[in-house]
């Protein structure tokens, strides 16, 4: 079979060729590797990659000085998402991603964060103009105390339509059991700037399983 020549336009065809598949494929190696990064933006980028998200907006960004990990909150679209990254010695390493679609009929959506036993961080993302500050609400139940007892948390500090409700049970001894401030078990509340509610979410089923003493929520 005769050879084909290798004319001047056949030559830069093959260079735009190469030049196009050679990110790509480079793109491909770092994710599969798993490589470090300089920095923390570097990972945040292949996290997003590697779970097809985005690349969204940053919407503000968490750091956990304990575990030399950041948390990115990132948007695209209606979509919001919450991205780990971690340090080891000067490099950086991409994480973990959870997102949660915020549609504008629903007043308040909200995402898991960060979830110790007597800590965490939960994002609620606002659809309504007219909210100026929320609140999550989850049963707990203590060792030095009897029953369930509904805890609250409350934000009023917004990064745009973003609210960042953390809550610390760290003074008092939790018992362990089903993790009521997952989704699916909190009731989310929506309040005025006048303090006034004006939205609140269904209580969860999830609560009906226990007696919860509502008389004594916090």
């Amino acid at each position: 079979m005769a050879r084909r020549i290798m004319t001047p336009a056949r030559r830069k065809r093959r260079a735009v060729r190469a030049a196009i598949a050679l990110p790509i494929l480079l793109a491909v190696l770092v994710l599969a590797l798993d490589l470090p990064f300089l920095t923390p933006r570097g990972a945040l980028a292949a996290t997003q990659a590697r779970y097809g998200f985005g690349p969204g907006e940053v919407v503000t960004r968490i750091k956990d000085s304990r575990y030399s990990i950041y948390r990115y909150i990132v948007r695209c679209g209606d979509w919001y998402a919450s991205c780990g990254v971690y340090q080891r010695g000067p490099l950086w390493r991409s994480g973990q991603l959870t997102a949660v679609e915020s549609r504008p009929e629903s007043p308040l959506v909200s995402l898991i964060i960060q979830e110790q036993v007597d800590s965490g961080i939960i994002l609620v993302v606002s659809n309504d103009p007219e909210i100026a500050s929320v609140e999550v609400q989850f049963p707990v139940i203590y060792e030095s105390t009897a029953g369930w007892k509904l805890f609250s948390a409350r934000s009023s500090q917004a990064v745009e339509n973003c609210f960042l409700v953390s809550y610390d049970e760290s003074g008092q001894t939790a018992v362990s059991g089903p993790p009521f401030h997952q989704m699916g078990h909190h009731r989310l509340r929506g309040y005025d700037r006048d303090g006034n509610l004006i939205y609140e979410s269904p209580v969860p089923k999830a609560w009906s399983a226990y007696d919860l003493q509502m008389d004594e929520a916090r």
